[in-house]
């Protein structure tokens, strides 16, 4: 592995530690934690390796701030009632002024330069929203689900087979790193969601941890 990395292009080689592949994720976050003088009550984590079966968790039933986080349960939501019937990914998701919010993506862009639609069709909103984790397009989503379906948190916590209590944490955008993984584990469950997964891979190639 060392001597492969050696002479390998990968972006970011830099921050792989030597013989990483003998170590266990604990070690590695303790390694980089003390490295960058990391508090461990900073963080929290949930780690489950699909290969080993190994997992590692830390703080992970600390509440925190779900932030863009939760971006992918909320397409996994519009993707459960797309496979219900309920909508079909060319369903019009209508935009409006009160939904903006600086961030990346197309639809943004068109909207900064006061050209954008009144509506985008479902699959450009969740594509937006995932590959360039656009906040405007979440917005559109967000606000869509709760005219249309009801509150929002009931609605993400019933794709993961959440309580209530997972319900009013999402619905105040609170997560817990166990809440995350929960979501990608059930990400991979299910076909209807490989279009989600697609994106997801397009996201973000310059980022190192994509590649590690």
């Amino acid at each position: 592995f060392d001597e492969w990395l050696e002479t390998s292009e990968l972006p970011h080689k830099e921050l792989i530690l030597p013989n990483v592949h003998e170590m266990t994720i604990e070690q590695i976050i303790n390694h980089y934690r003390s490295e960058y003088e990391i508090a461990e009550d900073w963080i929290s984590v949930a780690y489950t390796d699909l290969q080993s079966e190994d997992n590692y968790y830390s703080r992970e039933k600390e509440v925190v701030a779900a932030a863009s986080t939760t971006k992918v349960l909320l397409a996994m939501l519009f993707h459960d009632l797309v496979e219900t019937g309920e909508l079909d990914l060319n369903s019009e998701i209508p935009y409006e002024s009160s939904m903006y919010e600086p961030g990346n993506g197309d639809i943004t862009a068109e909207v900064e330069a006061n050209n954008n639609q009144s509506s985008y069709s479902l699959d450009d909103v969740i594509e937006q929203m995932i590959v360039f984790s656009d906040n405007v397009t979440k917005n559109m989503l967000r606000e869509f689900y709760r005219i249309n379906f009801g509150p929002l948190g009931e609605g993400m916590a019933e794709v993961i087979k959440g309580s209530k209590e997972t319900a009013d944490l999402l619905e105040e955008n609170e997560t817990t790193a166990i809440l995350l993984e929960e979501t990608l584990l059930a990400l991979l469950e299910k076909d209807h969601y490989e279009p989600i997964l697609a994106y997801m891979r397009l996201a973000d190639n310059d980022l190192y941890f994509k590649y590690y």
